[in-house]
């Protein structure tokens, strides 16, 4: 497969009627905005094909056209936006590969591991200045505003995990004897208060001390 980039007139550029890629008008808004401001965006894919009378290739433009196999609402929104030409990458390939393409180059996609996006949510936050970080982020990232403070949370918290604790919170290790007798008088007393060994020696000598307190 042969691979070619160049920028081609979007009158030239026409969509495969086989496609079945949506997108809701919000995400489509912020493409289209970020487009706009920005200028940038991954190449299209496409195919060379023939102009034919009846056929998905048919334009009132002479001579090639291109067919999109990926990027279908780039060029929505660069044609919104009146611009002329767009950025492609074209690839050669027949009708069946095309097929092949067009039904998994939108659907191959990973999912987020939330504690990563969380922490590339919280740079780029970082990296604003003034009022309104969430409302502007959420002008440019999919997520709406309630999910880019949720992400921020995740990402404060995991900033938390990793500061270094005060030596006071450390955990230190307690040993004491006791006649075998009495461990099991311990032993029943702490599966009577419930939770981790830890928790329920910390609840008996919570109730060890009101008691003395209310002698």
């Amino acid at each position: 497969m042969m691979n070619e980039q160049r920028r081609i007139h979007v009158k030239r550029l026409v969509a495969h009627p086989l496609n079945s890629n949506v997108m809701c008008d919000e995400l489509f808004g912020k493409l289209k905005e970020r487009i706009n401001e920005t200028g940038n965006y991954p190449p299209v894919i496409v195919r060379r094909i023939e102009k034919r009378d009846g056929s998905i290739g048919k334009l009132d433009v002479a001579g090639q056209c291109y067919e999109i196999l990926d990027g279908h609402h780039r060029v929505r929104a660069i044609r919104e936006l009146d611009e002329r030409f767009v950025e492609c990458v074209v690839w050669d390939v027949d009708d069946e590969e095309a097929l092949q393409l067009l039904a998994t180059l939108n659907r191959l996609s990973g999912e987020d591991d939330v504690s990563k996006r969380a922490r590339l949510v919280r740079e780029l936050a970082s990296r604003m200045d003034g009022d309104g970080i969430r409302e502007r982020l959420a002008r440019i990232l999919p997520e709406d505003r309630e999910g880019i403070g949720k992400l921020l949370v995740v990402a404060e918290e995991r900033v938390k995990m990793r500061r270094p604790r005060v030596e006071s919170d450390l955990p230190v290790a307690v040993h004491f004897f006791l006649k075998n007798t009495d461990k099991k008088k311990l032993e029943a007393r702490l599966k009577e208060v419930g939770g981790t060994r830890e928790e329920a020696l910390m609840r008996l000598c919570e109730i060890s001390s009101r008691s003395v307190l209310d002698a």
